[in-house]
């Protein structure tokens, strides 16, 4: 006969128990506050902000709202507030000084009479920069949200003045820790032809902390793990800026080195969408990095691909079929450009892929050598892509192409490849392509590789996997393609 034990628990006993629960879930609840608002000068060290000046400003506000969708009542004024409020809240008791150039909704306008022939905006910044300069502050920091009429584009960056060095070393120290939030749009830090970056006798950068026109960034912006998340990153950026001029005033040879350009290079991955796709979830594995992927139209995973690749943080290209001169038409695909199509079902074919893939912000061509060299026929695709206000990466399949031509005369954004990394599919031969674009980058500033799935995918994709860490390591800058254009 087995032992029948009978546990008894008193109401006391379920008390206490109840009590330490209570008590536990309140110690998880603390200490994830304490790990947020912990002073930067506990984390990176109690000297970097001490007797710093930092003045916050929250753009927007009172009378204007900046960019907003007033359907869901979200608005940038609030979010820019919300962030400042959380990067003051993390630096406070970090030894700095910290100003926000305002606390509420409110803007700082000057009456009619007395602004002169300044515009209501310019009397707002002038009274913001002048706070700035009364505090002798030592950074200025702009914060703001984007908004584009592609909702495509996503991602916070951080601008600079390109004639100040030390606003250029802030802005990369900001971007840095921007990228490293999960699932960010890994963009770069870029110069900004801004009233303010110009008029500060400071240092001083513009973050744009994501696209409202974004859908999938948009509901991002106003989640409160979110902008923590921005706040942070910022805060971080702030430390290591601080940190450096330290050392540049021990050593100034230290600034000249972080402030030389970095090569850039960017990759992008062909033939995304279809059923040979060797490497697909290899290359996802690989969303630390921007890399840029190009998704073929028409087939069994475009859809799927094109959700994912956005959500993972790529940036997405439309990899358009346009028939070769030679070669295997089983290759093409359906939906392509031919050579004998008219305008309209050019246009036909173009509205059906961009409708698959909505969240492109360009196109290459798949293939396309006898297209590519044909002016007309680009040329419509061109004035396609100006209405949609999308990028063209010309993969350059014919020698003979005129794609920039067509480009320039149509005002589309282009960019054309470098190399193809796995033309041949073995390892050791992507692993010394990638090298060789480095290389190239490193003599002209910039290069564009270009890698598939499929045959060689597992291959390209271990293979990068390998070699960007190496690449960044060695001071080469990883972008997507849309940092690499010609802009006619």
């Amino acid at each position: 006969m087995r032992n029948l034990i009978i546990l008894i628990i008193h109401k006391k006993t379920l008390l206490i128990i109840f009590l330490l629960l209570v008590a536990l879930v309140l110690t998880c609840t603390c200490n994830e506050q304490e790990v947020f608002t912990s002073t930067l000068g506990e984390i990176f060290g109690p000297l970097c902000f001490v007797n710093k000046k930092i003045f916050i400003d929250p753009g927007h506000g009172g009378e204007d709202p900046g960019c907003s969708d007033t359907r869901q009542k979200i608005f940038e004024e609030d979010i820019n507030l919300r962030v400042g409020q959380l990067i003051h809240e993390i630096l406070v008791k970090s030894g700095a000084e910290i100003t926000m150039s305002r606390e509420s909704d409110r803007d700082y306008v000057l009456p009619k009479e007395q602004r002169g022939n300044q515009t209501k905006k310019r009397s707002d910044l002038n009274f913001r920069l002048q706070m700035a300069e009364d505090l002798q502050a030592d950074v200025f920091v702009s914060l703001h949200v984007n908004a584009t009429q592609r909702g495509s584009y996503s991602g916070a960056e951080a601008f600079y003045n390109p004639a100040d060095p030390y606003s250029l070393l802030l802005a990369r120290s900001i971007q840095e820790h921007l990228r490293s939030i999960p699932n960010m749009t890994k963009r770069t830090a870029k110069p900004g032809d801004y009233y303010i970056l110009k008029k500060t006798t400071m240092p001083s950068v513009i973050v744009e902390m994501g696209y409202l026109s974004n859908s999938r960034e948009r509901e991002l912006l106003v989640k409160a793990d979110y902008q923590k998340a921005v706040a942070l990153a910022i805060s971080r950026g702030l430390a290591d800026y601080f940190t450096d001029r330290a050392k540049d005033s021990e050593m100034p040879a230290a600034l000249q080195v972080l402030a030389t350009e970095k090569p850039k290079v960017a990759i992008v991955i062909d033939d995304v969408g279809t059923s040979y796709n060797k490497g697909v979830e290899e290359i996802f594995a690989l969303q630390q990095y921007p890399l840029t992927l190009a998704i073929m139209p028409n087939m069994e995973n475009t859809t799927e691909h094109s959700l994912r690749a956005d959500r993972s943080g790529f940036e997405v290209l439309i990899h358009m079929p346009m028939e070769p001169e030679n070669g295997n038409t089983s290759w093409l695909g359906p939906g392509a450009i031919k050579n004998r199509m008219s305008k309209e079902e050019i246009n036909n074919n173009l509205n059906i892929a961009f409708g698959q893939i909505p969240n492109a912000v360009g196109m290459n061509n798949h293939m396309g050598s006898l297209i590519t060299k044909n002016k007309e026929k680009m040329r419509l695709v061109m004035d396609f892509l100006h209405d949609k206000e999308m990028l063209f990466l010309d993969s350059r399949t014919n020698s003979a192409s005129v794609c920039r031509e067509a480009a320039q005369e149509a005002g589309v954004k282009y960019a054309k490849r470098d190399i193809f990394l796995d033309s041949r599919y073995d390892y050791a031969s992507i692993t010394k392509q990638i090298y060789k674009l480095a290389e190239l980058a490193r003599q002209n500033g910039y290069a564009i590789g270009i890698g598939h799935v499929g045959p060689q995918g597992l291959n390209t994709a271990k293979a990068l996997a390998d070699t960007l860490p190496i690449l960044e390591e060695q001071g080469i800058e990883l972008v997507f393609v849309s940092e690499l254009l010609n802009d006619f």
